[in-house]
């Protein structure tokens, strides 16, 4: 069990997660997320994503509460969430993600 989590989001959403039963040395699948400009840029950034081996999903969220935020793009990847390895795979995310005006905006997992 992690007694000291990081004071940010991420260290938030693992300490929830531990809160709630997960095994944080177990791997899982975890969602990352960021949001498209249009359906075009939506599809094109999945793309470029499944290429660096995610699996990804494109959303259209017709309630959206800012146009910004009508399309999403969730990239999946199965791993162990390890603090260290979401900031790597956020970095790593964002990185590609700078040609599309947008960045990893969070990730999560299911909790069952």
């Amino acid at each position: 069990m992690i007694k000291n989590f990081p004071n940010d989001d991420d260290g938030d959403v693992l300490k929830g997660l531990q809160e709630k039963g997960v095994d944080l040395n177990q791997p899982r699948k975890i969602e990352y997320y960021c949001y498209a400009e249009n359906e075009s840029v939506a599809f094109k950034i999945a793309a470029k994503i499944e290429d660096l081996g995610y699996q990804c999903d494109v959303f259209h969220d017709e309630n959206a509460s800012s146009i910004d935020k009508v399309y999403s793009v969730y990239c999946a990847q199965i791993m162990v969430p390890a603090y260290d390895d979401i900031i790597r795979t956020q970095s790593e995310l964002n990185s590609a993600l700078s040609n599309f005006n947008t960045k990893c905006d969070g990730w999560g997992t299911l909790v069952e």
